[in-house]
């Protein structure tokens, strides 16, 4: 009975550490995300289309755009000052 306790426990805890490890290893599999420069970003992607920008950086996670308001057209080209 003593065996079959301790195997269980020592068969537990492998399988706790290898899930644990195996989940790390999975994580550095994973493309990691690059922040880029200014500079080096536009020699990068300078004059590409937009298949290798996608490509390479992957599709953008907020796809809104943005929203005109209702009366900008009625104050865009006014001037404020004299």
């Amino acid at each position: 009975m003593k065996n079959t306790k301790t195997f269980l426990t020592l068969a537990m805890t492998s399988l706790i550490i290898g899930i644990f490890f195996s989940n790390v290893s999975f994580a550095e599999n994973t493309k990691p995300n690059n922040t880029y420069q200014e500079m080096e970003f536009i020699q990068t992607f300078k004059g590409k289309n937009k298949a290798f920008v996608l490509q390479t950086l992957g599709q953008p996670t907020k796809k809104s755009k943005p929203v005109k308001p209702s009366n900008a057209d009625s104050i865009v080209g006014q001037s404020n000052g004299p």
